[in-house]
């Protein structure tokens, strides 16, 4: 039993997208020619992308992708900061949708190849969600390519983001995802798990799509585990959906599956009938797996009632879709793309790990320079200060120099004074008789006279 991965397309790209009547679409068409080439133009241009992509017009769809990617092109060389964001979020979506188609178209190193360039947008942006949606996609690449190991790794990987940032419709899209993978390994009960909490979160979401895809991978189990009214119901239900909304592809896959069922029933006729609705539309939109899956349950079927030539054409034709989708050459493309990208993301990582570094010893080094500046700085400013205490301490000293000299003169000129002073004393007294010596001689005097006169 092949379990259908082309519902994921719209879980991961198709997220935002409201679904619009042909009347409005068309309105749409017409009024782009007259839209100036801005954000909403492009935005426009992106609901067109994905409505063409719903409705298995990929031809179309590619017209408007290759239209938004060169106006987002142009609007992230804005020098306005937001317009120019904004332009890289168009490109990177256009970049992932155009991956999409070339998986519908079975070219899988072309689609793996776009969606490591959304994917590397995404990531300079910051964009949690947006890489987690980019990494569900490159999932898919690999679920169509039967890698389920590396696609389960890239599911993982998305989902461990949603859940960081709390993103209840991509943890329930991916949880859709991993279903879908656990149900391709026959791991039903983990399959059936993953799908039933999906839809328990769309209680709350309710989304159109997550619905629809999850009633149809139930469907699938049930199919599986051989309970074929209970795929039929599951089945019914995400075809009517389908139909409603337009959903081409889907609506394809659901009547090979609603095929298979009548295959395992029995019932011929019903599934001829179905099996070739679902040719019909997959011839119709160009989606090789589809058409390769068709092809083969048309060949089992004819082989089961005997017309050998009808089994045997169609047989060569899924051979033919098989050898398209898993040769060597994409393979190995793949790989290289792979390979190159881990490459260029260590080397992004190593580069970005040196930057560090040299962010690291470059303000280490102007740390260095700051102190070193710094040091300088107070040792000029200490230098000036000494020769400021050394001047002022000069100019002291020289002052009391000339002071104690000042001194030493009047000193000097004192102790001359005081000499002079002393000298003169002297001659003085060596001069003027002593008062006891008149006081003596007048007394003498005085006798001499009495004695005279007696």
């Amino acid at each position: 039993m092949n379990f259908r991965t082309h519902i994921l397309l719209s879980l991961f790209v198709l997220l935002s997208f409201q679904w619009k009547s042909q009347g409005n679409t068309d309105s749409l068409i017409r009024e782009l020619k007259k839209m100036k080439p801005d954000t909403f133009k492009m935005n426009t241009l992106g609901d067109l992308s994905r409505k063409m992509m719903t409705t298995g017009n990929y031809a179309r769809a590619t017209e408007f992708i290759n239209g938004r990617l060169e106006l987002a092109e142009e609007l992230s060389k804005n020098t306005n900061q937001a317009v120019s964001r904004a332009g890289k979020k168009g490109l990177a979506s256009s970049l992932g949708m155009k991956g999409m188609i070339f998986m519908y178209q079975g070219n899988y190193p072309f689609a793996l190849d776009y969606c490591l360039r959304a994917f590397k947008i995404k990531e300079s942006l910051g964009d949690k969600s947006g890489m987690a949606g980019i990494l569900g996609n490159i999932g898919l690449i690999y679920n169509y390519q039967k890698d389920i190991k590396k696609a389960l790794d890239y599911d993982n990987q998305a989902l461990k983001i949603y859940e960081s940032i709390n993103n209840k419709r991509g943890i329930a899209n991916t949880l859709n995802s991993i279903g879908t993978l656990y149900a391709g390994e026959k791991k039903f009960n983990e399959a059936l798990e993953n799908y039933f909490r999906t839809l328990k979160i769309n209680e709350e979401l309710n989304d159109y799509q997550l619905q629809l895809f999850s009633l149809g991978n139930i469907g699938l189990i049930y199919l599986d585990k051989k309970d074929y009214n209970s795929a039929l119901t599951y089945f019914y239900q995400s075809l009517k959906l389908a139909e409603e909304g337009g959903d081409r592809q889907n609506v394809g896959e659901t009547y090979d599956n609603i095929g298979t069922v009548y295959f395992n029933l029995g019932d011929n006729k019903e599934a001829e009938k179905n099996f070739n609705k679902a040719l019909s539309i997959s011839r119709e939109l160009g989606v090789l797996n589809d058409i390769r899956e068709a092809e083969k349950h048309l060949s089992e079927l004819y082989e089961k009632t005997g017309e050998a030539a009808k089994s045997l054409q169609h047989y060569k034709s899924y051979i033919a879709m098989r050898d398209s989708l898993f040769n060597d050459e994409n393979t190995k493309r793949t790989v290289r793309l792979e390979m190159n990208y881990d490459f260029e993301r260590k080397e992004a990582a190593a580069k970005l790990e040196q930057e560090k570094k040299e962010v690291i010893a470059k303000a280490e080094s102007k740390k260095q320079q700051i102190i070193i500046y710094s040091v300088c700085g107070i040792l000029i400013l200490v230098m000036v200060f000494a020769v400021f205490i050394f001047r002022s301490y000069r100019q002291k000293q020289k002052a009391n120099i000339k002071i104690l000299g000042q001194k030493h003169i009047i000193e000097e000129k004192q102790k001359e004074i005081l000499d002079s002073i002393r000298y003169a004393k002297r001659i003085q007294t060596a001069l003027i008789t002593s008062e006891k010596y008149i006081v003596k001689n007048m007394e003498r005097l005085r006798k001499n006279s009495e004695e005279a006169q007696g």
